[in-house]
């Protein structure tokens, strides 16, 4: 439900990502003794509020507007209430309504018609929407909280639809009013809220300040500054919206003690495989002695560089600088401890040090403390911001100055790739907290949670000399005399008139001197930022990661089209490396000896380089490696071997380091890249060799084996054909397939292949004159004496087939004389014709009877 509810808030698209989170985050899980979750927060970093007022072309602001949209032109509720529920009645978004301003439309406000990018294909915002606030309740929100939360966020939409216009000259000092185009949202944000709307038109136009003293001053603001006032109170709204609910969450996730025990009191046996997963998680981390059972996950925004890059970039790019810092570090202690622990002699390894870049943005004189400063000056701009860095950094390595001045713009030289920025709108963009009057005129609202993000911390009672007010009894701010003074004056129904001014003059030179000493006095600027808000939460952060055992995950993304496999961008897939630290990590352990492998393996792998004699004498695997990188080592050439310096050395080191070509470790063996290539060399020529002898006794055998088979055949073949018994057809047919199938020559087949034939050509003479085709007997039996006759040449008397064929002829002679005396009794006998009809019918079928008698004979016979 958590992450549901922060990707609505955190996520939006951009040109890269459809939902890609604008925030950096840190997941801190508890567990208990038996390894179940217990408790768990979520810390954000830098949440990207310029996206709340401005996006580039194609890209969207964040989910939730969007959502709020889909759900307001559906009509989707707010809430289901089940039976259970407070009350049974749906409420929708279009609770409070406001005449002329509608939410179902995306593309009527400011701050989401400026990318040209409203919906996305694969995603229907109005369930999402349900999703989220169904995600609320399941957190601890109420009906009531949900539904402020959605004003606020409708108020912001209003807020960004208020426009002003030039007003008349005050004593020498330009106005603004707000446009009469624009009254019915600054009506809208005020019923939202719950404020006058001639309260929040004076707060927007009108720079209301209290003076040590009791002083209080008018100053209007220009339209150029009301515009700066209205954007820099949207993204102040948003943001303080982000860290309240992250703030309620994380209330959620706590766990209290007694409820902690009685967990574990209730759980029931653990298995194995839990109680393995337990002792992990005692081991995890070790934070003063005491072990806490606890798993942290970094999500954090990865390096950006764009054709525009401002303030959040600058931002982003600077904390992955930190913790690529942190990361090469890690690498290269790795390394370090291995080469310690296998007892490796290696020393001044230079590594890739991002250190000069870090001291760029962070030192004392750095950007992020110029951009504090200017912050603190009443005159600081943006172009005295750029001009400053430009001119104390021109000649640091990691840092380009344009060529034509004056420019905004100037380059770092990151681990990654150098990136140009845009110093527009640093200033406001660095700027932690509104003017005073907007957040004192805001905490008047009705709205509680609006009321609650602009609550003021309780740091105890402040004296009205130092320009603040009292906390009342109750812990709540009381409104400053002055707000007092706006809303009395702001609510009357007379038309507004332009504020008194007291001129304030410009501080002279002198004044400026001695506002300087005194906040060196105090060691630091008194001026809050961003930027110093954010590097005190990474400092926090990454004392939390030292503390820890950290693992690594990089993301790559195939392509920047978002488009499936097989699609793959080779240029973008090698920048992400880059940018990741992939190749600084490569880079650390070329540094070293990038090669290593365990004593057997290595030998294993390299042992065929030995004498057969080294290897059954017994030695250890230690000693043979040794061995076998000492017959490399002679291979590789003497420059190599006496002068090599490492290639891989990285561009901030102007000098190599002489690195040794292989050590021997305790347990791993270390080498260079020329020692293994030399290695794979010899073992590959070696190989080669053994594999040419082994193909000579394999082709070797093959044609003895093929000899004697071929000399086998033939002999059996001329053993059949001249033996005292004729063998059978089959037999000699198939004597003379395994004679041609193992390649005896064709001229000593050629008499064996005419005997076949012409026993064939027998067989089938034989064959016709059994069959039962013709007619006539007479010439049945003239056939079958040819066909003995042509047989005689080839089978003995003696031969069972020959004995078996004479039967058959002697039978059908006896049933040739037996049918002819038959008929000729019949006839002698008998003048009647029809008994010699039955007589030769008689005869006939006797006949039959005897030839298939015979039949069955030469079917013995063919068997």
């Amino acid at each position: 439900y958590a992450n549901q509810v922060l990707e609505a808030f955190g996520n939006a698209k951009t040109l890269r990502n459809d939902n890609s989170s604008r925030f950096g985050k840190w997941i801190d899980i508890h567990f208990n003794s038996k390894g179940q979750v217990i408790k768990g927060s979520i810390t954000k970093y830098l949440l990207e509020g310029s996206r709340v007022i401005f996006q580039d072309i194609g890209e969207r602001n964040y989910n939730i507007f969007y959502q709020i949209s889909a759900a307001a032109a559906h009509l989707i509720p707010l809430i289901n209430l089940d039976d259970h529920s407070e009350s049974k009645k749906q409420s929708t978004l279009e609770i409070k309504h406001i005449e002329g301003v509608s939410f179902k439309e995306p593309q009527n406000f400011h701050y989401l018609n400026r990318s040209n990018c409203y919906e996305l294909n694969d995603r229907d915002d109005g369930e999402l929407y349900s999703q989220t606030t169904t995600a609320m309740l399941q957190l601890g929100f109420k009906k009531a909280e949900i539904l402020e939360i959605m004003d606020v966020l409708k108020s912001i939409l209003c807020l960004g639809n208020i426009h002003f216009e030039e007003g008349p000259m005050l004593k020498g000092r330009e106005s603004c009013l707000v446009s009469k185009d624009s009254q019915a949202f600054l009506k809208g944000f005020a019923t939202i809220v719950g404020l006058p709307s001639e309260t929040v038109s004076h707060v927007l136009t009108v720079k209301d300040m209290t003076m040590p003293g009791g002083t209080f001053f008018s100053l209007p603001r220009t339209k150029n500054i009301a515009e700066d006032v209205r954007d820099a109170l949207s993204t102040a709204i948003y943001q303080k919206l982000f860290d309240w609910l992250l703030k309620r969450m994380n209330k959620t996730f706590e766990a209290k003690e007694e409820t902690i025990k009685k967990k574990e009191k209730d759980l029931p046996q653990k298995n194995t495989r839990e109680r393995k997963f337990s002792s992990y998680i005692s081991r995890v981390s070790s934070i003063g002695g005491s072990p806490l059972r606890r798993i942290g996950i970094l999500d954090i925004f990865g390096f950006e560089a764009f054709e525009h890059n401002s303030f959040e970039q600058l931002c982003i790019n600077f904390a992955n600088e930190r913790l690529q810092q942190h990361f090469v570090k890690c690498v290269f202690q790795m390394e370090l401890e291995l080469y310690r622990t296998e007892n490796i002699d290696i020393k001044d390894i230079p590594y890739p040090d991002n250190s000069k870049t870090v001291a760029l943005l962070a030192n004392k004189n750095g950007i992020f403390a110029m951009l504090k400063e200017q912050i603190g000056l009443r005159t600081g701009s943006d172009e005295a911001f750029a001009g400053r860095v430009q001119k104390e950094h021109k000649k640091h390595p990691r840092f380009v100055c344009p060529r034509m001045l004056p420019d905004l713009r100037f380059t770092i030289k990151h681990y990654a790739e150098d990136v140009t920025y845009d110093a527009s709108g640093f200033l406001a963009k660095n700027r932690s907290k509104l003017s005073e009057d907007i957040g004192d005129v805001i905490h008047t609202c009705t709205n509680s949670v609006l009321k609650a993000l602009f609550e003021p911390k309780s740091e105890g009672s402040q004296s009205i000399k130092n320009g603040q007010r009292p906390s009342t009894p109750s812990g709540k701010r009381s409104p400053s005399p002055f707000v007092r003074k706006i809303i009395q004056r702001t609510s009357t129904p007379t038309p507004r008139k332009a504020s008194p001014i007291k001129r304030l003059h410009a501080p002279d030179e002198s004044s400026k001197l001695r506002r300087r000493r005194k906040s060196k006095g105090g060691g630091k600027l008194t001026a809050s930022s961003t930027a110093s808000l954010f590097q005190s939460q990474l400092s926090r952060l990454l004392k939390t990661i030292e503390a820890t055992d950290a693992h690594f995950i990089r993301c790559v993304k195939p392509n920047s089209l978002k488009a499936p496999a097989p699609c793959f961008a080779e240029d973008e897939v090698l920048r992400q490396l880059l940018t990741c630290g992939i190749i600084h990590a490569v880079q650390i352990r070329k540094l070293g000896y990038e090669r290593r492998m365990k004593h057997e393996l290595f030998v294993k792998r390299y042992g065929v380089l030995l004498a057969e004699t080294e290897i059954e004498d017994g030695k250890s695997s230690k000693s043979l490696a040794r061995n076998i990188c000492l017959l490399a080592e002679a291979k590789v050439e003497a420059t190599v071997k006496t002068s090599r310096k490492d290639s891989t050395a990285h561009p901030n080191h102007g000098k190599g380091t002489v690195v040794s070509l292989w050590q021997l470790g305790n347990t791993l063996i270390f080498y260079k890249p020329s020692i293994e290539l030399t290695l794979e060399e010899m073992r590959k020529q070696k190989l080669y060799n053994q594999a040419v002898k082994i193909q000579a006794l394999v082709r070797g055998f093959l044609v003895r084996v093929r000899y004697l088979a071929l000399r086998n055949s033939y002999r059996s073949l001329k053993a059949a054909l001249r033996g005292p018994v004729k063998p059978r057809l089959k037999a000699l047919r198939n004597l003379l397939d395994t004679c041609t199938s193992v390649g005896v020559k064709e001229r000593l087949l050629k008499s064996v292949r005419s005997k076949v034939k012409s026993m064939e050509e027998a067989k089938q003479e034989l064959e016709m004159a059994l069959s039962t085709s013709k007619q006539s007997i007479a010439a049945r039996m003239e056939l079958l004496d040819k066909a003995l006759k042509k047989s005689n040449q080839i089978f003995e008397y003696e031969s069972r087939e020959q004995m078996l064929v004479t039967e058959v002829f002697k039978m059908l002679e006896s049933l040739q004389r037996e049918i002819v005396e038959g008929i000729n009794k019949s006839y002698f006998e008998q003048k009647s014709g029809i008994r010699v009809m039955e007589a030769i019918n008689t005869c006939v079928k006797k006949a039959g009877s005897k030839i298939s008698e015979g039949l069955v004979m030469y079917k013995i016979v063919r068997c």
